[in-house]
């Protein structure tokens, strides 16, 4: 029996929802409850293709219990995005964030960025986040680009809080629903209980000018007709090679009497040569016993190995006053203007510091669900268990200091997208590579990053249906989830003193070191960022390391000490006469245990207004979070524990005002908690040190802060829906407000001195800096909605437009007031992942056997974060241009195309609220062809 059991106004789009997705998965299972009554209307018959999958979504959007957006497969196993996150940011009010070599990884909701996103897996959270590109930080967002789309059937955004939804993502909910094998089975393919396919493809990147390969392997069988089986393999390849041009830290430059904001440390140039792999494996388990009892148990691996070689040039200006300044006074918030053009001269100028890096993450996800509605009568239950684990280690061989001999200063270049420079040499002229020669390395290193976190959570949901005029069903429950996060950051420093003890250990003398003559990195097509127009020596990106990686790593390896102290992949400090060769990081040390426990209640309303159907919720989820924080203060391990509890209460209502037309509101309060590593009660203090010199150019000093309070946000909705005609055309227009107090942002100050390792320096000789996370006050985010989808046969019934459609969104932010300053600037700063304008263009073509999309989506300049040196850095305008087609051979085969960021556009960062240029990555088109074979 459904839990509405009186009839609520007909819609021919719910009708054809309702009828044609009997094969819906374990992800609308609880939307199955809440369908309104659609009998007697029109069925369209559509069952694969774009628009099948379009108005599929909008199904799941129409019957929720509250304010949610959802994507979902054209047929199983048939994503066309290379990844979630490129399909998710085509949803209104979300918007992605990319990697540094392009691919959509992170999902900001309505201007909150991805650590206010909470992502699960058929409700499960997956451990742990993905460390982004450097493997620290993001422990709380989930990057998307690890699911395998030919293991999901659909994601689900839930932009709305209800109280029977675990808390913690203040942006939304984004929830990805995997493939159940006898929801599956159950549909088209019910006369022979099995399903198979494969799709094959061949990706082509234009920066790296390589092709690689894909495969996905997917099943579906009905071992008896109550057993069930569901599984999918992929792996997939891809070669990256990622030209960037990005900051090395700034300050503000006391000019002529003025305030003028421009480069600390100067700039480096890095071409990213390198691979990736990726494997997952997903595996379900399906047990109907009876009518009344359904069974599920699921497990997920995802893995990636990413292997990099990075060839880097440096200006370094650290300690050097410009000359020759042109500075730009237009549009200066906090000081009087910005660095655009200056010379710096000095002696330590010009280096290349070479690095190899290997990054290896995994994660797992294991679980298993009950849903016992016992006689079919109005009690239900739901049972849910789940653990999940995920860790990263991140190893970097690094070759530091090794100094262009000849440079004696650089000119600088801030006028455009990137920040670029040139070399002098001794008498002025611009300095070419091939006259250039190297020092020894002033350093030889090595870099572990070890992360590790894991989660257990219990779920129980009881609904009970009443025979109610107002109230149809109430729902209670509770969850227990524990969760462990720990992070390890080793490095071992070998400077020349060590260096020569390296070699009279090996038997070997100065006389041995490589030349660094032979120039292996690749080159790049057209030069060196050359839509910029090649803006370095045309050969500089061949300044490899491999001389000088495959002379000095056996050395380090093999030494007496570091296989004394059991080999490089350690976490402690070495000691006694090693002390020197390895180093604990005490600033990025933390270990943090939490354990979340909830309960809650809701009833479900259907009732009658004046003739309008009324649908909704009202309930209350009170939760209790327990943190127990250790980590290095003043080179001591402590420990600290904190406690808060947090009543959440929530309100959704629609409102069908019409046959088509429906108005929803939703009032609630939820919490998004800080990252772990701010809660660590670790702190510690990072000197630069210039490789060369051997001298402490700038000082870093990092606190952090176990008593920090989550975020709280009082938050309302209200959106207008109208679907009107039979086809699937849609209109949607909608009002957002947040409010969120304990906004807690990174306070930085600059003292004037401050006393390291006994000696006191002075911020007029080095750069001081320290900085603790602090609750500082209120912020507000609104904005509003709107989206579209208009398919052609609404229209035309027959030819070549009848099978044509267009869909669109808009979001516009009206408010984006945080209490935070740019530490530098002072400048007030916006909420962390808020662009003010949002929008995404569809035009589809789909006649059953010729299926293809143009997608265009525009994301405008949005803050990100304080960086590791003190500066406030925004993510700048970001324009996608995708297109793909598909053809339909016959039932069994099809074939692909798809074309991805055609318009090659750039990712670009900068500082000083979008004044300075501070990061930009050339990253080219790339096509996929493909073929799929299903039987």
């Amino acid at each position: 029996m459904g839990k509405y059991n009186m009839n609520t106004q007909k819609t021919a789009l719910a009708t054809m929802f309702a009828l044609m997705f009997s094969t819906a998965h374990a992800a609308e299972e609880n939307q199955d409850k809440d369908k309104k009554d659609v009998s007697g209307i029109e069925v369209i018959e559509v069952t694969s293709g774009i628009k099948y999958s379009i108005v599929k979504a909008q199904s799941i959007k129409l019957n929720a219990d509250s304010i949610v957006d959802a994507i979902t497969a054209e047929d199983i196993g048939k994503f066309t995005d290379s990844n979630l996150a490129e399909s998710l940011q085509r949803i209104p009010g979300v918007q992605i964030s990319r990697s540094e070599n392009g691919e959509g990884q992170y999902v900001s909701i309505r201007g909150l960025g991805p650590q206010f996103v909470r992502t699960t897996v058929n409700g499960r959270s997956m451990s742990g986040g993905s460390g982004g590109d450097n493997g620290l930080g993001n422990q709380r967002a989930y990057g998307l680009d690890g699911v395998s789309p030919d293991m999901t059937s659909g994601v689900v955004v839930m932009k709305t809080q209800t109280a029977s939804v675990e808390e913690g993502g203040i942006g939304g909910v984004v929830d990805i629903k995997t493939i159940r094998p006898l929801d599956f089975l159950a549909g088209e393919k019910e006369d022979d209980g099995f399903f198979f396919g494969a799709n094959i493809d061949a990706f082509y990147n234009a920066e790296s000018e390589e092709t690689d390969p894909s495969i996905s392997l997917t099943g579906a069988w009905r071992i008896t007709d109550t057993f069930g089986v569901f599984a999918n393999v992929i792996n997939s390849e891809r070669s990256t090679l990622t030209q960037i041009s990005r900051d090395r830290g700034y300050k503000v430059h006391e000019i002529d009497g003025q305030e003028i904001f421009g480069p600390s440390s100067g700039v480096q140039y890095s071409m990213n040569d390198g691979s990736l792999t990726r494997e997952s494996y997903n595996l379900t388990l399906q047990w109907q016993p009876s009518d009344d009892l359904d069974i599920t148990a699921d497990y997920m691996n995802s893995s990636w190995l990413t292997e990099r070689r990075q060839n880097v040039l440096i200006s370094d200006i650290s300690g050097i006053e410009p000359t020759n300044s042109v500075i730009d006074t237009s549009n200066a918030v906090g000081v009087d203007g910005y660095l655009r053009e200056a010379d710096f001269m000095g002696p330590t100028v010009g280096q290349i510091s070479p690095n190899e890096t290997v990054f290896d993450r995994e994660e797992n996800l294991y679980g298993m669900h009950i849903n016992w509605n016992p006689d079919a009568g109005p009690l239900t239950i739901d049972f849910d268990v789940a653990y999940s684990d995920s860790g990263y280690d991140r190893n970097e061989y690094l070759l530091e200091g090794v100094a262009v001999n000849e440079a004696a200063g650089i000119h600088y270049d801030a006028t455009g997208d990137a920040q670029l420079f040139s070399m002098y040499d001794a008498n002025g002229n611009t300095l070419d590579v091939e006259n250039m020669t190297f020092s020894r390395p002033g350093s030889v290193g090595y870099n572990m990053i070890d992360y590790a976190s894991e989660e257990t959570a219990y779920r129980l949901d009881v609904e009970y249906e009443l025979d109610n005029d107002f109230i149809s069903s109430v729902k209670v429950g509770g969850s227990i989830r524990e969760l462990e996060s720990s992070l390890t950051f080793n490095l071992q420093r070998y400077g020349t003193d060590r260096q020569d003890a390296l070699l009279a250990e090996h038997g070997l003398t100065e006389a041995d070191l490589p030349s660094y003559t032979s120039f292996l990195a690749p080159e790049a097509s057209g030069g060196f960022l050359s839509e910029l127009g090649s803006v370095a020596p045309d050969t500089w990106n061949n300044i490899g390391a491999a001389q000088g990686f495959d002379f000095w790593n056996p050395l380090v390896e093999n030494s007496a000490c570091i296989q004394g102290q059991g080999g490089l992949d350690i976490g402690l400090a070495a000691t006694g006469d090693c002390s020197g060769f390895n180093f604990f990081s005490e600033i990025f040390y933390y270990n943090v245990e939490e354990k979340i426990s909830s309960v809650y209640a809701q009833a479900n309303i259907l009732t009658e207004i004046a003739g309008m159907t009324l649908t909704g919720n009202v309930g209350v989820r009170y939760v209790q979070t327990d943190v127990t924080g250790t980590g290095y203060v003043d080179s001591e391990l402590r420990t600290a524990k904190g406690d808060y509890s947090n009543v959440l209460p929530s309100l959704n209502l629609s409102l069908g005002i019409t046959d088509n037309t429906y108005v929803r509101f939703a009032a609630s309060t939820t919490v998004a908690r800080p990252e772990p590593d701010q809660l660590a009660g670790a702190g510690g203090e990072n000197p630069t040190i210039d490789p060369i010199t051997d001298e402490i150019t700038g000082l870093s000093v990092t606190r952090k802060n176990p008593d920090l309070e989550p975020y709280t946000a009082n938050q309302y909705d209200v959106i207008v829906e109208w679907y009107p005609g039979s086809e699937g055309m849609f209109f949607a227009a909608g009002y957002f407000y947040k409010d969120i107090s304990d906004f807690n942002s990174t306070d930085v100050v600059f003292p004037d001195e401050y006393t390291y390792d006994g000696v006191t320096y002075s911020s007029t000789d080095i750069d001081i800096s320290i900085a603790q996370p602090v609750n500082s006050g209120d912020a507000k985010v609104s904005g509003i909605e709107l989206q579209g989808h208009i398919p052609f046969s609404e229209f035309i019934k027959e030819g070549f437009f009848s099978h044509m459609g267009v869909q669109a969104s808009y979001t516009h932010l009206m408010d984006n007031e945080t209490p935070a300053d740019d530490p530098i600037t002072g400048a007030a700063l916006p909420f962390p992942g808020a662009s003010e304008d949002n929008y995404s263009a569809v035009a589809y073509y789909d006649d059953g056997t010729v299926s293809s999309r143009l997608s265009y989506t525009y994301r405008e300049q949005n803050y990100l974060a304080v960086d590791y040196f003190g500066a406030a850095t925004f993510a700048e305008d970001f324009t996608a241009l995708d297109f793909n087609i598909s053809y339909q051979l016959n039932d069994n085969l099809s074939f692909r195309f798809q074309a991805n960021n055609l318009l090659e556009e750039p990712i670009r960062k900068s500082v000083a609220n979008g004044n300075m240029p501070s990061f930009y990555s050339q990253n080219g088109k790339s096509y996929n062809v493909g073929v799929r074979v299903t039987f």
